[in-house]
């Protein structure tokens, strides 16, 4: 048993005291809450934690267990993908006093395998906790598997008994606008009491109608802080916009580039975001010439010099750091490029993307965490969620996501529950290119949004 915890605070008491009382819950917290502390304080008896592999893999729910659980041996583990594997048959002929869905909207799909054996698991449990600080907004409709697994009961119809949530259909029409198109006959739009004004909020600060949707569906069951209100004493965050310039030759190759992607979309119209399409390398180019592909890194005697604008400017901040610093970027070649800036300065690097095995994942992520790197550059899929990294004080986007939520998750990796100093985020932006004019539609839109992003849309960003 652990007796040395660190005292709770006033909130996280609070939130265990809840969770325990609704037994079938969303805590949504802001990230950086400390969700885990209170989801492991507020289980009972033999509790199953369901993560993202890679969160597992970090080592981060091991380590939470080992800090904060009266009793270790009672947790089991096992990731979102691993309910496909072989294990499945030991989990749901087990027993669970309490299953807990780290990063819950993993579950979104509703006819995915994940998700019905989530729903399955649930219906054995007597206590179901989903936890998520991605904010509803972004994703209101895809709530309702959640919904199947906080309310059970009706979540199945019976004759002369139509159930809340038995269907999924009658539900979203209940709710949301919607229409059909020449792909689907139903797409689902705003909610029906939303008006054009709405859509101008952000996502962390939704109108009253989605307001009045939580509450309707979820009293009682959903629970959300944020920091300001409850973490006034963190480390203050500064966030830097730091433009970089591209070199000569950098900037001729992203200008033909360019021009060649106008005359494709021209002629027709292409799925923006294709493996291998002109804009992912437009993209990427906007970092530096040798982050257009891996053939180009790998023919560089020296990733340092000023066609590889972003690069260049990586390497000065980086020899002007004492302490570890976080990196992250977008693509798997800019991560590359970057783990080599490092090198270069004779900095102690490792990387970690979803290429590197899950054991390599979990020893790099201690070992920074450790003190033991100067540096850690990953992806902002594998870095974004569910890791502690405060032994950083600094955070730097060589590229940024185009899910608004990454980016935000991202930052709460460095300034979260146990940071002690103050926080830097620079945020390398490109003038002139498409790097700098998603910015403000990144601004402006929510992640399903940018997700349908079209090859029009990012003609219109060039």
């Amino acid at each position: 048993m652990n007796t040395s915890k660190p005292s709770l605070r006033p909130y996280q008491a609070d939130g265990i005291a809840w969770l325990k009382q609704a037994e079938r819950a969303i805590l949504a917290d802001e990230m950086g809450l400390g969700k885990s502390r209170q989801l492991i304080e507020a289980s009972v008896g033999r509790t199953l934690v369901v993560a993202p592999a890679m969160v597992l893999d970090g080592g981060v729910w091991v380590d939470e267990i080992a800090k904060w659980a009266d009793d270790p041996e009672r947790f089991e583990t096992v990731s979102y993908s691993g309910l496909s594997t072989k294990r499945w048959g030991e989990l749901v002929a087990d027993t669970w006093d309490t299953l807990i869905l780290d990063e819950a909207h993993y579950i979104k799909g509703r006819k995915s395998i994940r998700t019905e054996r989530t729903l399955e698991l649930g219906m054995i449990s007597q206590r179901v906790y989903a936890a998520t600080g991605t904010p509803i907004p972004n994703w209101a409709h895809e709530i309702f598997t959640l919904l199947k697994l906080i309310y059970p009961d009706e979540s199945e119809s019976a004759p002369g008994f139509k159930a809340k949530y038995g269907s999924y259909w009658r539900w979203v029409q209940d709710w949301f606008n919607t229409y059909s198109t020449r792909f689907s006959a139903y797409e689902i739009g705003s909610l029906k009491r939303c008006r054009e004004s709405c859509k101008n909020r952000p996502a962390n600060d939704p109108c009253e109608h989605y307001r009045e949707f939580v509450d309707e569906n979820l009293a009682g069951h959903f629970l959300l802080r944020r920091r300001d209100d409850v973490l006034p004493d963190l480390p203050p965050l500064t966030e830097v916009q730091v433009k970089t310039k591209m070199g000569p030759a950098q900037k001729r190759a992203y200008v033909t580039m360019k021009n060649e992607y106008l005359a494709q979309v021209e002629d027709r119209e292409i799925v923006a975001w294709s493996a291998g399409a002109r804009n992912v390398r437009l993209d990427r180019m906007t970092a530096g010439l040798d982050c257009v592909d891996d053939e180009q890194l790998a023919r560089s005697e020296s990733v340092i010099r000023a066609d590889n604008g972003k690069l260049a400017r990586l390497a000065e901040d980086l020899a002007d750091r004492s302490q570890p610093t976080v990196v992250m970027a977008h693509y798997h070649t800019t991560v590359d490029a970057c783990r080599r800036v490092a090198e270069e300065l004779g900095l102690s690097v490792e990387s970690v993307d979803g290429r590197v095995a899950s054991g390599q994942r979990r020893e790099r992520i201690r070992r920074f965490q450790s003190g033991k790197l100067d540096v850690l550059v990953g992806s902002l899929e594998t870095l974004a969620e569910g890791l502690t990294l405060t032994v950083a004080d600094c955070l730097i986007f060589v590229e940024t996501s185009y899910k608004p939520s990454r980016n935000q998750q991202a930052m709460r990796r460095v300034h979260r529950l146990g940071q002690d100093r103050p926080v830097t985020i620079l945020d390398y932006l490109t003038p002139g290119t498409v790097d700098e004019h998603k910015r403000e539609l990144l601004a402006a839109k929510t992640d399903e949004q940018m997700r349908t992003l079209t090859a029009a849309q990012f003609k219109a960003l060039l």
